[in-house]
């Protein structure tokens, strides 16, 4: 080969030639993501006492204003999207309906079911030994009890309904926990409720790594 053909990658002041360009790797830092990438957005890494502290204000807002337990006020920012402004304001308008989207309260009036033999396990306990949701329909506590406990093994824990059937009802928090005796179970079902508000919270997502509690 001739030294004509040769490629000269100098120039006339004999520095190196630059590959990339006469712009400074640093300049790179400076590019806005937010314009250049559709897909880019702006978030906050969160610890799991902080994502707490964030649902409890929603909470306590709620609770606060329509004077309703801590547990209801839960099941019903679950099904508004944890919107507890909406859920004010719509509330003042219709209450029932609110608390009938939220599946607090049934869409149709039931009649009270009795409460001389359970209707899952026909048994004839004392009456205080039965339990009923909005719903009305009585159920003695063992039974409750079995039901909570194959729910929340299952994974299930914000979306578990009142036995009877068609019947849409959810169980609130507090009557989910007072059905259910065993620590290690308590324990779980409380997991699978923090777990099921931050997937239900427009603005929490989990890390997508494994095993991260972010």
């Amino acid at each position: 080969m001739s030294a004509e053909s040769d490629m000269d990658f100098s120039d006339n002041d004999g520095d190196d030639y630059d590959y990339y360009g006469e712009q400074d790797d640093c300049d790179m830092e400076t590019v806005d993501h937010s314009k250049s990438d559709p897909e880019y957005f702006t978030f906050s890494c969160l610890k799991v006492e902080e994502v707490d502290k964030l649902l409890n204000e929603s909470i306590e807002l709620l609770s606060d204003s329509l004077q309703v337990t801590p547990s209801l006020a839960k099941v019903m920012l679950h099904a508004y999207e944890w919107n507890a402004q909406e859920i004010i304001n719509k509330y003042k308008e219709n209450a029932i309906e609110v608390l009938v989207n939220s599946r607090v309260k049934p869409r149709v009036s039931t009649i009270q079911a009795s409460r001389s033999a359970c209707a899952v396990c026909a048994n004839t306990p004392a009456v205080h030994n039965f339990s009923a949701l909005a719903c009305g329909h009585y159920f003695c506590n063992d039974c409750w009890a079995m039901h909570f406990e194959v729910q929340i093994m299952q994974g299930v824990s914000n979306t578990i309904q009142c036995m009877a059937q068609d019947c849409e009802v959810r169980a609130p928090e507090d009557f989910v926990l007072s059905h259910v005796p065993k620590p290690s179970l308590r324990e779980r079902y409380q997991q699978f409720m923090f777990r099921d508000h931050v997937k239900s919270h427009p603005q929490l997502r989990f890390c997508p790594g494994p095993n991260c509690q972010v």
